[in-house]
């Protein structure tokens, strides 16, 4: 929805951030305890044809609205929400920072992208809102790919930026905040990679997860992060799970 009714924008942005709580924290079994009558697991990887409402994709469309209607959101109920500029962001303010440049090894191949501690010592740019319908290792078996390496970039260093902004100077945005705003930043072309199941892809992915970890005490997010990176962890080769294990090990705040 690109241009709202001024005069229902506010219920639309409500209703849509609400409706991500409800698709969260709605029991499995709300409509029996039968297998054919269970919620679908919301821990499942985003797919292409889901026939049910899935969380991440529904954060996609709430950022792409707010992003379309900031001006008009903005002069109504909900403009104390909408947090000012955090001024620049650093790499260096996320202590873990550097579990996520080594990420950069799975795509190391793209020659012209910043190199980290070039990235540590330039402020974390947020990309332009894209909203739309080779391995590492020897050891890792190579895996015929024409997708472009600053897809994978783009997505990592944009999971970088979300993971700094709590640590802000600032600290205009919380980290509940900035784990909603991840899925809503991503490239479809990045999410055309998740639905494919594209294992650089969701290894970055994983590593989102431990932001989702971090918010765990929301009471909609309970075991969101643990229990997506479980169905990361059964969807990767053997080869791929070393890239997720700290993402996997890091425990519940």
């Amino acid at each position: 929805m690109v241009n709202c009714n001024p005069d229902s924008i506010d219920a639309v942005f409500a209703f849509a951030g609400n409706a991500i709580c409800y698709v969260l924290a709605s029991p499995r079994d709300m409509y029996g305890g039968e297998k054919h009558q269970q919620q679908p697991d919301r821990c499942r990887l985003p797919s292409r044809n889901d026939d049910h409402a899935h969380w991440f994709i529904m954060m996609r469309g709430l950022m792409a609205f707010l992003s379309n209607n900031w001006s008009g959101i903005a002069k109504g109920s909900f403009a104390p929400l909408l947090h000012g500029d955090p001024g620049p962001v650093y790499a260096s303010y996320n202590p873990d920072d550097e579990q996520l440049v080594k990420l950069e090894q799975l795509f190391e191949s793209f020659d012209s992208s910043p190199t980290s501690q070039e990235e540590q010592q330039q402020p974390l740019l947020r990309p332009l809102p894209a909203f739309s319908s080779s391995p590492p290792s020897h050891t890792l078996q190579q895996k015929t790919t024409n997708h472009d390496p600053q897809i994978y970039h783009t997505a990592l260093l944009e999971l970088r930026r979300v993971f700094a902004l709590p640590y802000t100077p600032h600290r205009t945005i919380c980290t509940q905040t900035a784990a909603h705003m991840w899925p809503g930043s991503l490239n479809q072309d990045f999410v055309e990679l998740i639905y494919e199941r594209d294992e650089r892809a969701l290894v970055i992915l994983a590593h989102y997860c431990v932001l989702l970890k971090k918010v765990d005490h929301v009471w909609y997010l309970k075991g969101l992060g643990k229990g997506l990176l479980e169905s990361i962890w059964e969807v990767l080769g053997e080869e791929w799970r070393p890239w997720v294990r700290w993402a996997r090990e890091w425990e519940v705040e």
